[in-house]
Parts: C-alpha cells; structure tokens; sequence
C-alpha cells in the first residue's frame, strides 16, 4: 500500500479526505468532487489504499460509511461504478446529471436504488436531456444485496395515425 487516506469527519457527517504518499506528500480532496471520492472509495475496498482516522486508527468500508454522510449518500453509484470498472469501462461522474457517464460509448447511467420511488416524469426528463447531448440511456438498479441490473431505456415518439372514415 503506497497512500494512506485520512478521514476526517465534521459533526454533520461531512468528511475531507486527505491523502499521504510515502514520500509523506499530503493532498486534500474536497468532498464535494464525487468522482474522487468514489475512486477512495475503490482504492480503499481493493486494498489499495488504508483509510484511518485523524487519530492514526484504521478504519474499514463499513466504518467510513457510517461515519461520512457525503459518502454513504453515493453509496449506490460506487455499486455501479466498481461494476462498471470490473466490466472494462470507463465510468466518470457527471455532477450536472447526477448521472454516471461511459463517454467512450456515449452513454449515461442512471442510478437508482431498488425500493426507491422516481416519478416517471423524471425518467423521461433524464432520458430526453441524455437524447439531446446524443447519449443513450441505461437504468442501473442496485438491488439490496448490492447486485445490479441495467436496463436501457429511450423515448419514442410514434407518428399519429390518422384514419379516413367514409368511403371503403
């Protein structure tokens, strides 16, 4: 293991990560920039990376997940995103979207927890915006034993048929 992140956490749950090198070079990341802190997140779970506290104590996943809100509020999206990685892509957060984006494919991943409520109209709004930037959209459910399911989902527009009536 070459980095150590220290986790700090403020009294609503907000954490800052800070990483140290082995040359002991420190870099503080916010904890608003999703993408690096679902890239924590999967350092920390492959082992790449030891998160400890700023006492100096180890924390594992679970612990982290507990004590930083900005982290187990995204929970889901590091689901799909490692899924993504462990499939070959290239996974980036669009913070605009909320959404996750395989670039390389154009494509937009959104992501949704299996007993969660979405209103249609906000499936459609989703699908529609990703339409225009020329993205296809995919449905990712996690489920709650961490498994997903990605469903590809379009909006088609299917022409009026006007009939004649009269004269057969």
């Amino acid at each position: 293991m070459s980095e150590t992140v220290i986790v700090e956490a403020d009294e609503a749950g907000l954490c800052r990560f800070r990483l140290v090198t082995e040359q002991n070079k420190s870099l503080e990341i916010a904890p608003t920039k999703y993408e690096d802190i679902l890239h924590i997140i999967h350092s920390i779970v492959n082992g790449r990376r030891m998160a400890i506290d700023v006492k100096g104590v180890k924390i594992n996943i679970e612990e982290l997940l507990m004590l930083c809100k900005n982290v187990s509020s995204i929970w889901n999206e590091y689901i799909v995103f490692a899924d993504l990685l462990r499939r070959g892509k290239k996974p980036r957060i669009d913070a605009e979207q909320g959404t996750l984006l395989i670039e390389d494919q154009r494509i937009q991943v959104i992501v949704l927890k299996e007993d969660e409520l979405v209103s249609i109209q906000a499936l459609i709004d989703a699908i529609e915006k990703a339409q225009r930037r020329g993205y296809t959209s995919i449905i990712a459910v996690v489920d709650i034993h961490g498994d997903v399911t990605y469903y590809e989902a379009s909006k088609i527009v299917m022409p009026k048929i006007e009939r004649k009536v009269g004269n057969r």
